[in-house]
């Protein structure tokens, strides 16, 4: 039997009646079983894809899935025969042999073959893997220079009282090197009273340089029994004790 026969006898195909085919196989034409393996990847597909859209189905939604379901396997039988007769009369003979044994046979091979498409297809689409990015050429070794060492911090000294204008005069007659201290030295009063043997209630205001060349100001000592404290800046014009610095001889 030719190709064209075998094509018209399959698409002509109609089972017989259940209750008159007394043949204990009832086998279909082989190419009828090919055609509706193919009607069965299609239903299964659209299936597939409606499930994975609505995601779960309950109630009506259920009658109506259902309705659905039944107008794809229509539209899946339709399918599969153009494409059945579209396919050519080569690809026919080679799937013929398949629906021998029914319908399953080829369901199988075919659905196989769509389930490693898509995951090529998928696997394509995805973004490749980021490539290791290449070892990092080596550095060459740079000697660090150490940093330099804190400055010296100059000895304190009170030397005694003074009106505002003896304060410069007052330092340099200590000796060579001393000079008035400035605001900053002055944090660091404490120091040169404990090293004067000096009651900081006695020291009352002290003169020091507001910055390292600015004015003049005699600045309050502020004790109570938990120690003493420094007020920025006063308006105290008197006699006061002058807190001279000098750098220490190397």
């Amino acid at each position: 039997m030719s190709d064209e026969e075998e094509l018209s006898r399959e698409l002509n195909w109609i089972d017989p009646d259940p209750q008159r085919d007394r043949r204990i196989f009832k086998t279909r034409p082989s190419g009828v079983n090919a055609m509706n393996a193919i009607a069965g990847i299609f239903w299964l597909i659209g299936v597939a894809l409606g499930l994975a859209y609505v995601e779960r189905v309950t109630g009506a939604g259920a009658v109506a899935f259902c309705l659905v379901a039944g107008l794809l396997a229509i539209l899946s039988v339709a399918i599969s025969r153009r494409l059945w007769i579209g396919m050519g009369s080569t690809l026919r003979t080679l799937l013929r042999p398949f629906g021998l044994l029914g319908p399953l046979p080829l369901l199988v091979l075919l659905g196989f073959s769509v389930l490693v498409g898509l995951n090529l297809w998928r696997r394509g689409l995805s973004p490749s893997p980021p490539q290791a990015a290449s070892a990092p050429k080596q550095a060459k070794a740079v000697a660090i220079a150490p940093p330099p060492p804190p400055p010296k911090l100059r000895t304190l000294k009170l030397v005694g009282k003074a009106p505002k204008a003896d304060v410069a005069n007052r330092c340099a007659a200590e000796g060579p090197g001393w000079a008035l201290a400035t605001n900053n030295e002055l944090q660091r009063t404490y120091e040169a009273i404990d090293s004067g043997k000096l009651n900081l209630n006695e020291v009352g205001y002290i003169w020091s340089n507001y910055g390292d060349v600015g004015p003049l100001y005699a600045h309050p000592i502020n004790c109570h029994r938990s120690g003493c404290t420094i007020d920025v800046r006063t308006m105290y014009s008197g006699a006061a004790w002058v807190l001279c610095a000098r750098d220490d001889p190397s």
